[in-house]
């Protein structure tokens, strides 16, 4: 018990740090599944002008349900860290692999075991938790970036044009039509 209390500060921070990797790989993916869908509605043959709003809104809630799935599933296959993970980001902070020796051995109760918890304990104490730094995914913030632009762009784009497929779709009903109009049905 007492060596949870003893990284429950650092332990928060992890979490804190897994919470924004997760997020944004989560928003990344989400991001890159409304750009597919965004795209794949454009292609079809239908009053892009009548179905905007659709589009969009189909677009970005698929985008949002795949980033709050993915988010969670990576953050509890990936980011869920238990008290040896814990103990090595603490050592990595300069500690030459104490916080994971003092966990190893916290059921010892010799002498050796006992001089060895009460020097961590020593030394993390001379620590600041904010000594471990909250890794930021940058690469992937660019990524979901570089996405959102392009999905921006396809938005905008086709928001100003119609569906080119759409002009060739009204042109054969009008001709349809003239078709079945022209022709006398009754004989």
């Amino acid at each position: 018990m007492e060596m949870n209390q003893l990284v429950k500060p650092y332990k928060k921070r992890l979490i804190i740090e897994s919470l924004i990797k997760a997020s944004a790989i989560g928003t990344f993916l989400g991001l890159c599944l409304t750009l597919v869908t965004a795209l794949i509605f454009r292609m079809f043959p239908q009053n892009w002008y009548g179905m905007q709003l659709g589009f969009v809104l189909s677009s970005v809630i698929s985008g949002l349900v795949c980033a709050l799935i993915v988010g969670i599933v990576i953050y509890k296959i990936r980011y869920t860290h238990g008290i040896e993970q814990i103990a090595k980001r603490i050592d990595k902070l300069g500690l030459d692999e104490r916080v994971s020796t003092m966990i190893e051995y916290q059921h010892d109760k010799s002498y050796v075991a006992k001089v060895q918890r009460d020097d961590t304990k020593s030394r993390m104490a001379q620590m600041s938790v904010k000594e471990l730094k909250i890794g930021v995914p940058k690469k992937t913030l660019v990524g979901c970036l570089a996405v959102l632009l392009a999905i921006l762009l396809v938005f905008s784009v086709y928001a100003a044009e119609p569906n080119p497929h759409y002009k060739k779709a009204q042109e054969v009903i009008e001709f349809l039509d003239e078709v079945i109009d022209g022709s006398d049905m009754s004989q």
